[in-house]
């Protein structure tokens, strides 16, 4: 016999069937835990309790070889890249391992280097200036993870095959096991919506890289007097530099001096703040 492949349209509406169950479990599971632990401890382990019901949910479905409540609702069913059989207990497994373990890893992960890397705490397997790359480089980090599941989206609803990126990297499918509502009819509204997407998220890209060039070169154009922004006072006189083109000394420490305070001997040529000889110089 054979069976057409799942529509946009049942996927979705599964996947969201899926989620009102989960979240109904997560409640659940919340109640007797705060009941049990208290606020406070719920608060602090919340992630963790997520991903316990979420493994029991997938786990007692997809990775026992079970439609979930949601494709049971929709009548359609998880089949391997062959189009042929149900997946394997192995690609089952990864399967929900990619799809809930994965996810929560990789942002405990990005998140606790985050905290230690704003914190000035030390990371043992990385040098300082790998530490000093990754602290402006997480965030872009975080908005490529973004963007890749947008561009993930956007195909789903021109192909209409795997929803989760999870489904994609198992390569699991699904099929209507029903006859029902041709998906033909729905393809256009779909392919339009992953048309937009696409173009909606070029856009996106192209702003926000025209964004990054224009403040790039606003710093490389930048006065010398700008470029010091915060640091606009002598670290003795409390002089303000730069005013009315007051000559001032930059040493290799960072530190800013007026001249006044070289002339006056008040650094007696040593820095105060991180007694660094001022007038050694580095050939």
């Amino acid at each position: 016999m054979h069976f057409d492949s799942a529509g946009q349209a049942e996927i979705l509406r599964s996947s969201q069937k899926d989620q009102f169950y989960i979240s109904q479990l997560r409640s659940k599971l919340a109640d007797v835990f705060q009941s049990w632990a208290g606020a406070r401890a719920w608060i602090k382990w919340r992630a963790e309790l997520d991903l316990v019901t979420d493994c029991l949910y997938f786990g007692l479905t997809t990775l026992s070889g079970l439609q979930t409540l949601g494709e049971e609702y929709v009548n359609i069913l998880q089949v391997d890249h062959t189009r042929r059989a149900v997946p394997s207990l192995q690609r089952r497994t990864f399967l929900v391992f990619t799809h809930v373990v994965f996810p929560y890893l990789l942002d405990k992960f990005l998140s606790r280097l985050s905290y230690r890397l704003g914190a000035n705490l030390s990371v043992p397997v990385l040098p300082l200036d790998w530490r000093e790359r990754l602290k402006t480089t997480l965030p872009l980090i975080r908005h490529l993870l973004l963007l890749a599941h947008r561009t993930h989206m956007a195909f789903f609803y021109l192909s209409g095959v795997f929803y989760h990126i999870a489904k994609r990297s198992s390569a699991v499918q699904y099929l209507m096991v029903r006859r029902g509502l041709s998906r033909g009819s729905l393809n256009p509204s779909f392919r339009l919506l992953g048309i937009i997407s696409l173009i909606q998220l070029a856009l996106s890209v192209s702003w926000q890289l025209y964004q990054w060039k224009k403040v790039n070169g606003e710093n490389e154009e930048r006065p010398v007097s700008e470029s010091f922004g915060r640091v606009s006072r002598c670290f003795v006189t409390m002089f303000t530099l730069f005013e009315q083109e007051k000559r001032y000394d930059c040493y290799p420490c960072g530190h800013l001096f007026c001249c006044i305070a070289l002339w006056n001997g008040v650094l007696q040529n040593r820095n105060v703040l991180c007694a660094v000889n001022l007038f050694s110089r580095p050939d």
